[in-house]
């Protein structure tokens, strides 16, 4: 009776919410999940019902168990990449009479999440995403996922010139107070991201230095590396390569796991392209400095072919960086060597168009 007694005393721990702690994560095993606002998610633990605010929460984990097989099915596509088939199966999902409430709210924002990544190489994709992020936003507007909906639908508003919509979902997110200063934070970060692309480096560099110190403190690493890249940059334009190289170093140091996979490619690429620049720049006949801007356009290159722009970018210096070094060559066997890394930068070049 005794043993009898012990299990049904011991709780029996389904689901898992991750918690953002000192800027790392922590899990919480909990016996249940109720409702997910974004002020608070509610749970069960020890046998009763408890919150914890929602800007702390990372993710929601639900036992697969609890899963209808259409949502479990939905979910390892997702988790697998494979965004045409997960989107396909959320939609499902949401069409579904038998599945759960919750799973019908997720089932949306990771359809409008499944077509944003399928934009990528379909720009239509981008279109329909930004109407399923608005129509999650406007079917389930007290869910906690809207603030990551609100980033997303900015996201693919740039992605798509739409400024005015952009600047509105980040403003947002920045001004919600409800959403917790988390997402507030983000959505400043955001909005500095805005004011770069636009080539507003000075506003950019204030509205992340504003916010560098928060950001850090909540394991936002996005914005430190980039409020030193635009340094850098600056710099750079105005030719002051000393300062443009530290500022450039001290980026090319940054974890890129620790930021936006996105945004890691871009910081990286174009920390390495500004190296590269900086010491081509200044290195007129000098084949060491010379060798020296060619390894950096070469660490975009073979890294981070997925900046586009970037890649490109550094394929093009590659070549005139390798031009000038095939007149400096001390025989034909450098040459041929230097010829045959032209033609392959060209191949290269030319399939990336």
């Amino acid at each position: 009776m005794v043993g009898l007694a012990l299990l049904v005393m011991v709780p029996v721990f389904a689901d898992t919410i991750i918690t953002r702690s000192m800027g790392g994560k922590q899990k919480m095993e909990v016996e249940a999940i109720g409702d997910e606002t974004y002020r608070k998610v509610r749970y069960l633990q020890g046998g009763e019902w408890t919150n914890i605010n929602s800007e702390d929460v990372v993710d929601v984990i639900r036992n697969e168990a609890s899963m209808s097989s259409a949502y479990r099915e939905a979910n390892r596509q997702k988790t697998g990449g494979n965004w045409p088939e997960a989107a396909r199966r959320f939609k499902q999902v949401i069409e579904s009479g038998n599945a759960k409430k919750w799973e019908k709210q997720y089932a949306k924002y990771w359809l409008a999440y499944c077509t944003f990544m399928l934009g990528r190489n379909d720009r239509k994709k981008f279109e329909e995403a930004f109407k399923l992020f608005d129509d999650f936003i406007r079917s389930e507007p007290e869910h906690r996922l809207v603030p990551q909906a609100y980033r997303d639908k900015g996201k693919v508003a740039m992605a798509l010139g739409k400024t005015a919509d952009a600047k509105a979902a980040f403003n947002k997110l920045a001004t919600e107070t409800d959403f917790g200063k988390y997402w507030n934070v983000v959505g400043r970060y955001w909005q500095g991201e805005m004011e770069y692309h636009q080539g507003n480096m000075s506003a950019a560099e204030r509205i992340w230095g504003a916010i560098i110190i928060q950001a850090k403190s909540m394991g936002i690493m996005d914005v430190g590396a980039k409020y030193n890249l635009v340094k850098a940059e600056k710099a750079l334009r105005s030719k002051q390569y000393a300062r443009a190289i530290a500022a450039f170093e001290t980026v090319a140091k940054s974890s890129p796991l620790e930021m936006d996979p996105v945004v890691a490619v871009e910081v990286m690429s174009r920390a390495h392209n500004g190296l590269g620049q900086c010491y081509m720049a200044s290195a007129g006949n000098n084949k060491d400095k010379l060798y020296k801007a060619y390894f950096e356009f070469l660490k975009t290159i073979t890294l981070y072919k997925g900046a586009s722009k970037e890649y490109k970018e550094a394929l093009q210096s590659a070549i005139a960086i390798l031009k000038k070094l095939k007149e400096l060559a001390k025989d034909d066997r450098e040459r041929e060597d230097i010829d045959n890394l032209i033609a392959e930068h060209h191949d290269e070049l030319a399939r990336a168009k």
